[in-house]
């Protein structure tokens, strides 16, 4: 689970993001949101609101970004257009069977080259899970390469090794038993644990497909999650007797894959194939019902944007329920979304959960608010357990639209 993410210099953003997802102990409402692990009490989901274009889409996709950097995987080199600077920078600390570490990464996106990293141990003081002491295992810098053990300097034989075309960790292999054997295990599970799925972009039915196919449990959970959300669906499942034996791939949709035929929904008493037959929200639910499966049970962390897209309210809040609930110990959920009937502090959020984006409009640069750096005591403050849509709305968190469309409409009609 990640306990804290920044990032600099990143599409919209140019300066600093900080992304505490450990909970703020001076809130004590819904502690079933937080778990304890590695000695810290980490939100189990954090939902980022605000208007088109103020940076949701690009810290959700900050944190892919990290992963693809830390497994050498394509990845985008988007620096922030108003900044003369090349450099991305990353940080990240997360938690991984009770050990606690940390990675900086800084990336430079025209030399596609990793500048500087660091992997550190993190020790948590037992009477204050604030006061951390981090003890790096690799670091390496513009002069040399730092490894316990190892003699790594800009001058020696062995630096050489170290391109910066590759994250250093990967380029090296260690016993397993060792500390960083351990923490480089620790370091790769971390990064495939990250999660991505995108609703403005084509269905990705493939991971539900392949869970179905080879997972019983898994086929379970997803066809009663899928029937449980449509209530015109009477059954949902994979079977090689949906498929037509018409040539019906000019019918699916962009993305969509002939395999992807074996789903069907059952209407009634007919069964047909899913994909040619229901509407987008169920292709939606379909295609995250894998990745919930697999972040539930497995215990990963699940990127979505825009999670309400084509989906009821009603099943937007189960679904974010169902990672705040106190069975869930190890799974994570950070979404965006423009729906502000979310922004519940009474019933689904604490205060520590919620982050606003915003437009600075004096330099241009998006700009992340946390709900719990607002005190009660402020100009705009509240206590958080309020409905605060009405600030929200006011604009007391950051600018909102306001559209002025008459004027549009009588010139749009004006027939002189």
């Amino acid at each position: 689970m990640i306990t804290h993410f920044s990032f600099k210099n990143y599409k919209t953003f140019a300066d600093r993001v900080d992304v505490p997802l450990t909970a703020n102990g001076l809130i004590k409402r819904l502690s079933c949101n937080a778990v304890m692990m590695g000695g810290r009490p980490i939100l189990k989901t954090i939902g980022i609101y605000g208007p088109n274009n103020t940076g949701k889409t690009c810290l959700i996709l900050a944190l892919a970004n990290l992963k693809n950097l830390m497994l050498n995987q394509p990845h985008e080199n988007l620096t922030n257009s108003f900044m003369d600077d090349d450099v991305i920078e990353y940080d990240v600390e997360y938690v991984i069977d009770g050990c606690n570490y940390r990675y900086k990464v800084a990336y430079d996106c025209k030399k596609n080259a990793y500048l500087e990293e660091e992997l550190a141990t993190i020790s948590i003081a037992p009477s204050n899970s604030h006061v951390k002491t981090y003890t790096p295992l690799i670091c390496r810098r513009k002069d040399g390469v730092d490894i316990p053990g190892l003699d790594v300097g800009k001058g020696s034989s062995l630096f050489s090794l170290f391109s910066s075309d590759y994250p250093i960790i990967s380029t090296l292999k260690f016993d397993e038993e060792s500390p960083l054997g351990k923490a480089k295990k620790h370091y790769q599970e971390f990064a495939n644990s990250i999660l991505l799925l995108r609703f403005d972009q084509p269905l990705d039915l493939n991971k539900t497909l392949q869970l179905m196919q080879q997972d019983p449990r898994a086929q379970r959970f997803i066809s009663e999650f899928i029937r449980n959300c449509d209530l015109h669906i009477t059954d949902f499942g994979l079977s090689e007797d949906v498929v037509s034996d018409v040539d019906l791939s000019g019918m699916l949709p962009q993305g969509v894959v002939p395999e992807t035929l074996k789903f069907y929904s059952v209407h009634g008493k007919f069964r047909v194939p899913s994909v040619l037959f229901d509407s987008v929200g169920t292709q939606k639910l379909i295609a995250l019902s894998g990745y919930l499966y697999e972040a539930i049970k497995f215990g990963k962390i699940l990127l979505v944007d825009e999670i309400d897209s084509s989906l009821h309210h009603i099943l937007t809040r189960a679904i974010i329920a169902l990672f705040n609930n106190v069975l869930n110990k190890k799974a994570q959920l950070i979404f965006s979304t423009q729906d502000l009937l979310l922004m519940d502090l009474k019933r689904l959020f604490r205060k520590d959960q919620v982050f606003l984006t915003t437009v600075d409009p004096s330099t241009h640069q998006s700009i992340v608010i946390h709900l719990s750096d607002i005190s009660s005591r402020d100009e705009n403050g509240f206590r958080g357990d309020e409905d605060i849509v009405d600030y929200y709305l006011h604009g007391q968190f950051g600018a909102v639209p306001r559209p002025e469309l008459f004027e549009l409409l009588e010139e749009a009609v004006n027939e002189g």
